[in-house]
């Protein structure tokens, strides 16, 4: 069915779905539209889905409200707004504004401000405070050598340790080029990168390149002469060798849940999606703001991934293989988020809060790339 799903909209009818969202406990799609567009779309859902979906109306187009949360979220930390997120209401009507105070209310100046921002936008604005404190989470698996998987340790010599994501691949005349994703967060276009354990004879991964995913999380890496690539990720411990093949791309949509894959925590599938098209502002990296981000929350106690993590796959088991989804962005240290690591422990903080960059981003911006297939 997810194909199907997916199918649909990335079909000529897509067009006419504004927003997903799969309700876990009725096994129902909810399929959110503008005014007038149910006809349009109907049949093609009811052909995907059968009869278990129902059509909700939304007041705003859900692109727009993304495109505005992200402008917002810049605007308002160059303004001195301790922005932590610009999300969609759930039903889409307008922004919800999450700002950093010890306070129980929000500063009168920091309302008024945000105000003024959103003014022109015509969008209606809510302003909350928050103790969420986003963290990127940058930080066998660790011996990995070409051709390269996803999911593998990567480090910058000196310069912090992050995870593979996807093997990528797009035609270029006479040929082919390759490229593995990470995130953005982990490194500067130039960077050189390894992999394995820093200070080990390891092999060269290649050189960070720009990932232009529209100001979401991801960057590419250009391959070392020598160095190869398969569509494969690495889906056991931190330390394991178990690995499956990429078969094909899906988007999250909320109520999934979804697998990600760090080569300090390892594999686990408990990241239950809360809500897409998030922008997060991570202060702590001087309010750096990435949009597209998808928020997952754990189903159990256990903490989904912390640092090092970053850039890792985000998969679900499908056909023999994987479907990928995205890459890991961060983590919540807010509250009581932060649990005992599981995989590699040491300094590490984990978290059963985390963020992921969607991984529709990088494709809507690259059109001709897509995952290597193992």
């Amino acid at each position: 069915m997810r194909q199907k799903i997916q199918q649909l909209v990335e079909g000529p009818d897509g067009v006419h779905i504004n927003d997903l969202v799969w309700d876990r406990e009725t096994r129902t799609l909810e399929v959110h539209v503008l005014e007038g567009e149910a006809a349009e779309v109907e049949d093609d859902v009811r052909a995907a889905v059968g009869d278990s979906f129902r059509f909700v109306q939304d007041a705003y187009d859900v692109d727009r409200l993304e495109a505005e949360a992200f402008e917002l979220a810049k605007s308002a930390v160059a303004a001195g707004v301790p922005v932590v997120s610009v999300r969609t209401t759930q039903d889409n009507s307008g922004l919800l504004v999450s700002v950093a105070d010890p306070s129980t209310t929000a500063d009168q100046t920091t309302t008024q401000k945000l105000a003024s921002l959103a003014e022109d936008t015509g969008i209606p604005l809510a302003v909350e405070t928050t103790t969420d404190e986003p963290e990127t989470t940058s930080g066998w698996r660790w011996a990995d050598q070409s051709p390269f998987y996803g999911g593998s340790r990567i480090y910058k010599p000196g310069a912090g340790a992050c995870t593979s994501a996807f093997p990528v691949v797009a035609p270029v005349t006479g040929g082919y080029q390759t490229a593995m994703l990470t995130a953005d967060h982990c490194g500067a276009i130039g960077d050189v990168w390894r992999s394995g354990q820093a200070g080990a004879d390891n092999w060269a991964l290649g050189t960070m390149t720009d990932g232009n995913s529209g100001g979401s999380d991801f960057k590419r890496i250009a391959l070392a002469n020598g160095a190869g690539i398969q569509g494969r990720v690495y889906t056991g411990a931190e330390y394991s060798s178990t690995s499956l093949p990429v078969k094909a791309r899906s988007y999250p949509v909320t109520g999934d849940v979804i697998c990600p894959s760090g080569a300090y925590s390892g594999l686990n599938c408990l990241a239950e999606v809360q809500s897409t098209g998030d922008v997060l502002c991570f202060v702590a990296d001087g309010g750096l703001c990435y949009n597209n981000l998808v928020t997952v929350h754990s189903t159990s106690d256990t903490p989904l991934f912390g640092m090092g993590d970053s850039g890792g796959p985000v998969v679900a088991g499908w056909n023999g293989g994987v479907v990928g989804f995205g890459v890991i962005t961060g983590v919540n240290t807010g509250g009581n988020n932060v649990k005992t690591c599981v995989g590699v422990q040491g300094a590490r903080e984990c978290s059963v809060v985390g963020y992921i960059a969607n991984i529709k981003a990088f494709f809507d911006n690259n059109p001709t790339w897509n995952l290597l297939g193992g």
